[in-house]
């Protein structure tokens, strides 16, 4: 009889064993899957008084996007951000960042610089745009696009 017992809680064991290693295995390659990230930065760029820096990302793919985006000021410091942004596919979103809001970062010329990052998880960079224009507040005039540049200097 206890034999049989023994046998038993084995044979359990050994079972629990292998249910928990395929369940960690199962979860753990999701897990790992949804940490890829991309990071897409911008090039360096001024905004003057006036005017607006406004971050388009565009969803080329077939299936959304979740991104998360900032804008850093030359020292790096974040001065704006937004997290688990979902992109639609054919889809193009907007962020916005006002230099006015900003004075205290100018320097002698009234220029603040500034770059954008984009990042977006399972995402593949051909799916995805980047591009920052700067326009006048005023007016709504685009003074000029900047596109991102990608791991290998393009997107």
């Amino acid at each position: 009889m206890k034999t049989r017992n023994a046998s038993m809680k084995l044979i359990a064991m050994v079972i629990a064993v292998v249910i928990a290693t395929a369940v960690w295995t199962i979860w753990g390659a999701n897990r790992a899957e949804a940490i890829i990230a991309i990071f897409v930065p911008t090039d360096s760029f001024g905004v003057g008084r006036g005017q607006t820096a406004r971050l388009n990302v565009l969803n080329r793919g077939e299936e959304e996007i979740v991104t998360y985006w900032s804008f850093l000021d030359a020292e790096g410091t974040v001065l704006r951000e937004a997290a688990r942004v979902p992109i639609g596919p054919g889809h193009t979103m907007s962020f916005d960042l006002n230099g006015d809001a900003h004075d205290h970062l100018r320097d002698a010329f009234g220029r603040i610089q500034l770059r954008a990052v984009v990042s977006a998880l399972r995402a593949d960079t051909k799916n995805l745009g980047v591009n920052v224009e700067v326009f006048d507040n005023d007016t709504g005039k685009t003074t000029f696009a900047l596109g991102a540049t990608g791991p290998n200097g393009n997107l």
